[in-house]
């Protein structure tokens, strides 16, 4: 029987504002309704966010802005994606934004906005009714969360040669493929 393939939801807090406990609340109601989730932690920049999120292979990114660094933030995410090919990730907001800027923001790219009294139960059901995971599910194959490059490369249908070649130059340095472990057949 094949599992149900679960969402992979990055959480970040863009800007200066520290005030992290309510994205700290939606990373956990996201966690308990079964998705994976990513919490980048408060002050990140657009780039931190981009570059977790295409590393991480995310199904959306979810953001919180308490001030007016969305202006920036939110249309610099959307351009960062649009350069990294990713801009099929779709961006969800939950903050205070004035009600007469929502239209402009959607027109850019996000798609939906949440006001600080947004339910949790109805951010968490938006989301299971508006994103599906867009990848195929990665099983580990080792014992610390990580692919092993065979198993990897092989799915990419790299010959032996190539995975020698990957293992060679980063195995052992914490690059994300990774983080690879090489293992003979």
């Amino acid at each position: 029987m094949e599992k149900a393939k679960k969402l992979r939801v990055l959480v970040a807090k863009p800007g200066l504002d520290g005030h992290d406990f309510g994205v700290r609340m939606v990373a956990l109601a996201f966690h308990h309704a079964g998705f994976r989730v990513i919490y980048t932690g408060c002050r990140r920049t657009p780039e931190q966010i981009v570059g977790a999120a295409v590393e991480e292979d995310v199904d959306l990114i979810g953001l919180s802005i308490l001030s007016n660094m969305y202006r920036y933030s939110l249309p610099r995410v959307l351009e960062l994606l649009r350069e990294s090919k990713a801009e099929d990730i779709p961006v969800i907001c939950g903050g205070i934004i004035p009600p007469e800027d929502i239209p402009k923001l959607k027109d850019m790219g996000i798609k939906e906005i949440f006001d600080p009294d947004a339910k949790l139960k109805d951010v968490v059901d938006w989301v299971k009714n508006n994103v599906s995971p867009c990848r195929d599910e990665i099983v580990p194959a080792n014992g610390n969360g990580r692919l092993h490059a065979q198993a990897v490369c092989h799915h990419l249908e790299w010959d032996d040669e190539s995975i020698r070649e990957v293992v060679s130059r980063f195995g052992g340095n914490n690059h994300s493929l990774l983080n690879i472990v090489w293992s003979p057949e």
